[in-house]
């Protein structure tokens, strides 16, 4: 009985490795063809606990890398780990830890899971180590690639040239590498030059100075792109005028550096060259959206229907540049119109649109002769993304914004601040500061919003507020009528260096030469309470140069001492610039003043000392980091709440 068994049981095994392989060849090829979603269903079918060879759990952690299952091939990663542990496969080797380094590029936050797989592997193996720097370079790590290729007992021109090619090496870096390339005996080939031509960004004439100083037999046209891509725009233009017979990477390149009217010349001789491409016809597109106007709109229209006429079924990237460069001259019912076309599948592209797709579309809405119209329509777009689990990016949330301050729509700018908050969206200091300028639409509310967003920009973003975000909030505050709050969160920006008044002639000299009306109108209530009565205030408002027609500050001051604090000012004879309040008339004023209750006169630690010690010792040019005890900042915070 036994003796039938075994020729069956060894029938059995064979038969299940001929399976095996077959399934792994299906998803490898799957791979290969950048099929994602072909290789998503054959590894669901795939009985992935049965494998029995280590090649097929490489294979397989190989196909995910190549098509952006990144979850998928370090799952993959794990279970050969479990399988070898229990002694049904031979142990993860180099390239098991390559291909799952590899797969890891494609999400290059993870990059320090791919430092601790490198770590685990132990030995120093070439294509590890290279496996480990492409990943370094699709994080922009440069420290720790160059950190890795130092390690490297073995180098060839693949890790030099990854290396190059991470985003932030600099110009010097790049020149000491190939050095050192050359010292080792590696002969660097034209991919590397290319790529330290590109990683001198940094550094222009030095991109230049390396492209002269390249061999001729290995000067590519990619390293002349290069070049072209970091030079000035007449320099781009020098460099591409020499090649003999430029590629579509050299349009390419050229396109990029240059105005949108010559940008859509290029493309025309592109086209007469045979050279077109829809990657030159997406860089014409951007050129098209960096001029912002009406013409370089109608132009954008006509490369586009070029492209689709041309190309067929177009890359996501290329109506994304179509919908950003409609919307940015202007035309945004057209920019609309191809995001809806693009999102109902009308045959312009084989993908779907991402999150810069419905970013684009929401910065159409926010064009300003349409945001007053249209910014419903932008938070229709940005509900859409959260239903249809869109990711959203941060350019999508200053969009909404910047409609929703446009279109005076100031609970709803807050209400897209917290969403992004909620979302864990990662938002810079200029989405806070669209949110607070929205409040101005709000005179009866959007001073409490305005406050709260300050504090939350602080305490939950970890945002430090810049002077813009301080002179928002009391735009608002003025036109809500919160003279005392106004004075407050003035107070808080003079203790963090952000607004100033002071000026190096001593505390009864202000300068007021850049303020917004409403900061100008706290300094002088500022300056009054600390000033000397001894002596004269003068009040530096500049000569109205940069005035239309006449000094705008210079009399919105005179009316403001003149109708809120009862004083008369005059011109400084010596100095059309400034004004001068004297002592005689100054004097009344501030007896006057310490008579009166007022939550600031109530605070005078933190009012006055705080301030003032900022301020001590000159203008803006003076020393800019202050502090302050944690408690007095606090109190003079909480001061600020509605």
């Amino acid at each position: 009985m036994m003796r039938c068994l075994v020729p069956l049981l060894c029938c059995v095994s064979g038969l299940q490795v001929v399976v095996e392989r077959d399934a792994v060849a299906a998803v490898t090829r799957a791979g290969r063809l950048k099929q994602g979603s072909e290789v998503s269903r054959l590894l669901e079918r795939l009985p992935v606990s049965t494998l029995n060879e280590l090649r097929s759990y490489n294979a397989l952690i190989a196909a995910c890398g190549r098509v952006g299952l990144t979850e998928e091939a370090l799952s993959l990663f794990e279970s050969a780990g479990r399988a070898a542990a229990k002694g049904r496969i031979a142990a993860p080797d180099a390239f098991t830890y390559s291909s799952a380094l590899s797969a890891l590029a494609n999400a290059p936050e993870r990059w320090p899971r791919a430092v601790a797989l490198f770590e685990d592997f132990g030995g120093e193996n070439i294509f590890v180590s290279n496996a480990l720097l492409k990943t370094l370079k699709a994080a922009g790590r440069p420290r720790e690639a160059l950190e890795v290729l130092e390690r490297m007992p073995e180098r060839d021109a693949v890790s030099y040239t990854t290396v190059l090619a991470t985003r932030g090496v600099g110009a010097k870096t790049a020149a000491s590498l190939v050095e050192k390339m050359k010292g080792e005996g590696v002969r660097p080939d034209k991919k590397v030059y290319a790529a330290a031509v590109a990683a001198c960004r940094d550094d222009p004439d030095a991109a230049l100075r390396l492209l002269e100083a390249i061999p001729p037999r290995l000067r590519s046209e990619h390293a002349a792109s290069a070049a072209i891509s970091v030079a000035p725009p007449e320099t781009a233009i020098s460099i591409f005028e020499s090649l003999i017979d430029p590629s579509e990477v050299s349009y390419t390149a050229a396109i990029t550096r240059v105005d949108w009217k010559t940008a859509v010349r290029l493309l025309d001789r592109a086209v007469k060259a045979n050279r077109a491409s829809e990657d030159v016809c997406r860089a014409t597109l951007a050129a098209c959206e960096r001029g912002a106007t009406s013409r370089s709109a109608k132009a954008a229209i006509a490369v586009f229907k070029h492209a689709r006429l041309t190309y067929g079924l177009l890359d996501r990237a290329t109506v994304n540049a179509g919908i950003s460069a409609l919307g940015a001259g202007g035309l945004v019912e057209a920019a609309l119109a191809l995001f809806d076309e693009f999102e109902k599948g009308n045959a312009i592209s084989a993908s779907d649109p991402d999150a810069v797709s419905y970013s684009a579309a929401l910065a159409a809405c926010a064009h300003p002769a349409v945001a007053r119209e249209r910014w419903r329509d932008g938070l229709g777009l940005l509900a859409e993304m959260v239903r249809n689990r869109i990711p959203i990016e941060p350019g999508a949330i200053g969009a909404a914004l910047v409609a929703c301050e446009r279109g005076g729509a100031s609970r709803q700018a807050a209400a897209v601040v917290r969403l992004a908050a909620r979302r864990r969206v990662s938002v810079d200091a200029s989405c806070y500061d669209a949110a607070i300028l929205a409040q101005c639409n709000d005179t009866k509310d959007g001073w409490k919003r305005a406050i709260s967003l300050l504090r939350e920009m602080r305490r939950t973003s970890g945002l430090e507020p810049a002077t813009r975000t301080y002179v928002a909030v009391l735009e608002t505050l003025k036109l809500a009528g919160q003279r005392e709050r106004a004075d407050i969160v003035y107070a808080a920006a003079r203790v963090r260096g952000k607004l100033s008044h002071a000026h190096p002639e001593g505390p009864n000299t202000i300068d007021l030469h850049y303020f917004s009306r409403a900061a100008a109108a706290c300094a002088l209530r500022a300056a009054l309470r600390e000033a000397n009565p001894n002596s004269d205030l003068k009040i530096v408002v500049g000569r109205g140069l940069r005035s239309k027609n006449k000094p705008i500050l210079r009399e919105f001051v005179e009316e403001t001492l003149r109708t809120e604090h009862g004083i008369e000012a005059r011109v400084d004879p010596a100095n059309p610039g400034r004004l001068v309040v004297s002592a005689a008339r100054l004097r009344p004023h501030l007896l006057w003043r310490l008579s009166t209750s007022t939550p600031l006169i109530q605070h005078p630690a933190l009012f006055l000392s705080a301030a003032t010690r900022h301020d001590r010792g000159g203008g803006g040019g003076g020393e800019k980091n202050h502090h302050m005890p944690l408690d007095e900042l606090l109190a003079l915070e909480s001061m600020m709440d509605p």
